[in-house]
Formats: structure tokens, C-alpha cells, sequence
């Protein structure tokens, strides 16, 4: 079964497969006609006949829930427009770090500092990393 597939619509395949075995059709039939390995057909079987239809139902994903749908970019480009200072942080500027603490008190989202570049450059939003020279002290 393809993984790209919404849970609902695996789901659906799995009920099925299922409801195909019931009426008497051969496992390796089944997987041919739902293009899915025979393997998989015998495993939603032996998860039918021991949970019933609730083993056919989409696992809860592990980790972290996923930001998206949860904020808006439109929130999150709103206050990062501001300075770090005016919302009470005791930053100069923002960066991974910074704005992964912005939206965990503000959303209450956990995440990595790794994962907030990558959501950041997926809804278009980057930034520049300014970088400071030391300036010497030189007296003549």
C-alpha cells in the first residue's frame, strides 16, 4: 500500500481487503486487486481476527504533533517582524533558538531548533545570520 496515502484512505483499503476475505475471496487475490503485498493481507487478517475492525485503524503517529495547521505562518511572520526585546526576550535578534522559545510560549509547541529552519524555509520565510567583526584595538 502506498505510504503517500491519506490514513483515512488506508484505512478504507485495509476495511476493504477485509470485507473481501469475509465473502470468501482468496488473500492473494485480495492483494493483487488492492495492489498490496499477499504479506499485508494475511497481517490485516490475523489484526482483524484478534482486535476486530479497531486493527485496522490508523496507528497514532509517534513524536512531536506537527506545528503546521496548528499556527499560522501569518502569526509567526507577525511576530517576528517585532523586536525580540518588545516581546520579552533577552535577545538582539532572532534565530533558531529564539524562535523555537517564541513558539513554545506562545503556542505551547515543543520542538527542535533543527526542525523550526526547516518549517521556516517550507513556508517561505528566511533569515539572515548577521555576522559581527572584532573590531581591534589598535593605539598609535
Amino acid at each position: 500500500m502506498d505510504r503517500s496515502l491519506k490514513k483515512t484512505e488506508q484505512e478504507r483499503i485495509r476495511i476493504q481487503g477485509i470485507e473481501l476475505f469475509l465473502n470468501g475471496i482468496p488473500p492473494k487475490q485480495i492483494a493483487k486487486q488492492l495492489d498490496v503485498y499477499p504479506q499485508t493481507v494475511y497481517f490485516w487478517i490475523r489484526r482483524y481476527k484478534s482486535v476486530g475492525t479497531n486493527g485496522l485503524l490508523a496507528k497514532p503517529q509517534k513524536g512531536n504533533p506537527k506545528i503546521s495547521g496548528r499556527v499560522s505562518i501569518g502569526e509567526i511572520r507577525t511576530l517576528l517582524e517585532k523586536d525580540p526585546n518588545s516581546l520579552g526576550f533577552p535577545f538582539l535578534s532572532w534565530n533558531g533558538p529564539a524562535i523555537v522559545q517564541l513558539i513554545e510560549s506562545r503556542f505551547g509547541i515543543k520542538m527542535h531548533k533543527k526542525y523550526i529552519y526547516r518549517w521556516l524555509a517550507k513556508s517561505g520565510l528566511t533569515f539572515v545570520k548577521i555576522r559581527s567583526k572584532t573590531v581591534k584595538n589598535t593605539q598609535l
